[in-house]
């Protein structure tokens, strides 16, 4: 992944020489909201995290963490956005189910996944599509090329606001006007540039 990265970030400090104003940004109480911070919270959300990791060895992630903040931080649960985790559950479960059906299944099987370029393509492109994270589980047990697939999804983040579901959480956080006009502008072209060097880089590396 470290050169598909370098690129990305590259890219990305050009993009924020070129894009962002020249101005020096002032952080003042009117814009910031004058928002307290939660230092027990985040310390709590580390542990958490650390947590999850070790108990997904024994299937109890979810459990255990929930179990955390019940007991720790009870108010943060009720503010948390319900609805987008089950959405994103639904499609995790759905998506293997989906790629089963009658009339989708010969639609993949005639791609030969074990050729980069399709491989590659079809990762940037399902992910334009449902987002690279359940693009990534569709085509898990097509691809066989696992770390070409990591590549693919991840530049296919770019582009369409639904690439990446981190897209959409980040862009209902900063009620932004304009915003989805505002990314697209920056992302489509990011990654028309971003996924031929990519993918060029990759092959000679390979």
């Amino acid at each position: 992944m470290l050169p598909a990265a370098a690129i990305m970030f590259a890219l990305l400090l050009v993009l924020t020489l070129y894009w962002l104003p020249r101005e020096r940004v002032e952080l003042t109480p009117e814009r910031d909201g004058d928002l307290p911070i939660a230092t027990g919270l985040g310390t709590l959300s580390v542990a958490a995290l650390l947590a999850m990791v070790l108990l997904l060895e024994y299937g109890l992630a979810l459990p255990g963490v929930l179990g955390v903040f019940a007991l720790f931080a009870r108010p943060s649960l009720a503010r948390v956005d319900w609805l987008l985790l089950l959405t994103f559950a639904a499609i995790f479960l759905g998506l293997r189910h989906f790629a089963e059906l009658p009339r989708v299944r010969p639609c993949l099987d005639r791609l030969d996944f074990n050729h980069p370029p399709v491989a590659y393509l079809s990762g940037i492109l399902a992910s334009q599509l449902i987002s690279n994270v359940p693009a990534t589980v569709l085509l898990l047990d097509r691809v066989h090329d696992s770390g070409l697939l990591a590549v693919a999804v991840n530049v296919g983040g770019f582009g369409l606001a639904i690439g990446s579901l981190a897209n959409l959480i980040a862009l209902r956080l900063a009620k932004l006007p304009h915003g989805l006009r505002l990314l697209h502008l920056a992302s489509i072209p990011f990654l028309l540039v971003c996924a031929p060097l990519v993918y060029g880089v990759w092959w000679w590396l390979g």
